[in-house]
């Protein structure tokens, strides 16, 4: 195994970068229910909201049942877009 110690910072290529990745975790409330009401609220169809969401129709009714304990930020970002909500409105600041 390589000791950091004995990295030579001078023979590291120029410009070498790695990107680190954050994990943060939140409990939104009722947030199926949340969904379903936004669902019925629109205008659009289930169809376009899910495609919009880039999602399955199969998804889409897991999540609303509450079949989810977890869904990625972005994926729950382009839900709220097609639903014309935002994430602050479900307590969601991930900025």
């Amino acid at each position: 195994m390589l000791n950091p110690a004995e990295i030579n910072p001078l023979a590291l290529p120029k410009g070498f970068s790695m990107r680190v990745i954050q994990t943060r975790w939140w409990a939104v409330d009722s947030l199926p229910c949340i969904l379903a009401e936004a669902q019925k609220a629109s205008s659009k169809s289930l169809d376009q909201i899910c495609h919009e969401s880039k999602i399955t129709e199969d998804s889409w009714h897991r999540l609303i049942a509450g079949g989810n304990s977890t869904i990625s930020i972005t994926t729950l970002s382009r839900i709220c877009d097609a639903l014309e909500i935002s994430l602050d409105s479900l307590g969601l600041n991930p900025d």
